[in-house]
């Protein structure tokens, strides 16, 4: 019973969203259902939260929206080995702005890094979206603004 049940949630973790669904589900709801798989682990603990009053915007723009959230949140567990992140989906009448935070790992505070993907880049300027990095201590914030 305990070996299905591992064998279920392995599943479960491995399926990844599709176009479609992120179509019909909308990136906040998308990301939520992403969030709370990704929360299943227990290798990890993400925090999420959203403050104003949620718009959607063009299905083109979402999609790659959650993209590139999903790259910076990928790019947080697996590369810089966070523990916990927090996320926040600030709306306002015309802007959403979603922002990660977490404790950079000690251990990779010397590794030297390259700069954000050019990939990444191009898809935020091709909807119009702003990329904000900064690290503050041992604290990265990674913020994605987007207007209406």
């Amino acid at each position: 019973r305990i070996l299905n049940r591992v064998i279920k949630n392995l599943r479960s973790l491995a399926r990844q969203l599709t176009p479609s669904d992120i179509m019909g589900r909308g990136f906040l709801s998308s990301l939520k259902y992403e969030l709370e798989r990704m929360n299943q682990s227990d290798l990890w603990k993400i925090d999420f939260r959203i403050t104003g009053k949620p718009f959607r915007a063009d299905v083109t723009k979402e999609l790659i929206l959650f993209s590139i959230t999903q790259h910076y949140i990928l790019e947080a567990l697996y590369f810089e080995k966070a523990k916990q992140i927090d996320i926040s989906a600030d709306f306002s009448a015309d802007m959403m702005k979603i922002s990660l935070f977490y404790q950079l790992n000690p251990d990779l505070l010397m590794v030297k890094k390259k700069g954000m993907g050019m990939g990444v880049l191009q898809r935020a300027a091709h909807i119009g979206a702003v990329i904000s990095r900064k690290r503050r201590n041992n604290r990265r914030e990674i913020s994605i603004c987007l207007k209406k």
